[in-house]
């Protein structure tokens, strides 16, 4: 087996349910559309694009926290698979 903890790096996605991943995603999505919706119905073409503008930043937030929440490296790397080997064995 080769030595990981001199890897550049290591990813691990997490164990997510079909549930976390689908309410977050609504989540995303829903923002999205209040922010564009609000200038819509009020008839506002720079608030439609503002809020076009912060769903992208939002989106674009969302996924950078979970790419970090779940990248490891080195020895963090393999304590984590073991965490969720030993939780898998339960």
């Amino acid at each position: 087996m080769a030595n990981t903890s001199q890897n550049s790096g290591i990813m691990i996605i997490g164990a997510e349910t079909l549930v976390t991943s689908v309410l977050r995603d609504t989540f995303t999505v829903m923002s999205a559309l209040v922010l564009i919706g609000t200038g819509h119905i009020i008839g506002s073409t720079a608030m439609e694009w503002f809020g076009f503008f912060m769903a992208g930043i939002l989106s674009v937030s969302v996924a950078t926290s979970i790419r970090k929440k779940n990248t490891y490296s080195g020895d963090a790397a393999i304590e984590r698979v073991k965490e969720l080997v030993k939780d898998e064995v339960k």
